[in-house]
């Protein structure tokens, strides 16, 4: 078991529970990368992603030290994610969605997507969803020149669900789509007002309605305190 503590003197440090001590993992504060939806870093404490307010590095204990590898540079990043796994994120820079292995330090990353402004993806990351530049929500697998429009005008809130459903609003009403598939009408919701990150759905009664999948929202009309 692991506590990940900021230390004194500028360093950050991880207290590992079995040594009953501090090792120190470097110079200044750092922050855990954690797969979407999540809380606890992919893997462990030994081998872990973290990044600074300059970039992000492949932390890897040796013994009573932390050795780290550069991944990328974080400045120019608008959005970051990685894989439930943590060996491969995708980040949003400029307008263009990028996918890299965090495994090996001479990767080069790869363009999964252009005129983006945001996105959503599964822990997996290989269903992704993003906005283009035109308000459009849009599908990719993982070819920029190979995307699916799936709204084709303007969409509102979007949201992933655990279940790799991306939940969005559409012409004012509630709509999913799965893996890249065609979107579908959540009749249960009329008149959605607003849509959460955790997959939930007001309504234009002030009624919630709160779903375990994404698709189906079986516990309906939920009273506003």
């Amino acid at each position: 078991f692991y506590d990940y503590s900021s230390g004194d003197k500028g360093k950050t440090y991880l207290y590992y529970t079995s040594l009953k001590d501090s090792i120190p993992v470097m110079n200044g504060q750092i922050y855990v990368l954690t797969p979407p939806g999540t809380y606890s870093t992919a893997g462990n404490f030994d081998n872990f992603l973290a990044f600074d307010s300059s970039s992000l590095y492949r932390m890897q204990r040796k013994g009573n030290e932390f050795t780290k590898s550069k991944v990328i540079g974080v400045s120019e990043i608008s959005s970051l994610d990685m894989s439930e796994d943590g060996k491969t994120i995708i980040y949003l820079k400029g307008n263009k969605i990028y996918k890299k292995d965090t495994t090996n330090e001479n990767a080069e990353p790869i363009t999964i997507a252009k005129d983006a402004t945001s996105f959503v993806c599964d822990r997996s990351l290989k269903n992704v969803y993003y906005k283009d530049t035109d308000r459009t929500l849009r599908y990719t697998s993982g070819d920029e020149n190979n995307t699916k429009a799936i709204t084709s005008d303007d969409v509102s809130k979007f949201v992933m669900n655990k279940s790799g459903a991306c939940t969005f609003i559409y012409s004012e009403a509630l709509y999913y789509s799965k893996n890249g598939g065609d979107r579908q009408k959540i009749n249960e919701v009329k008149d959605v007002k607003s849509l959460y990150d955790d997959g939930s759905a007001l309504d234009g009664e002030d009624r919630y309605f709160i779903t375990s999948n994404g698709i189906n929202y079986i516990n309906s009309k939920i009273e506003r305190e």
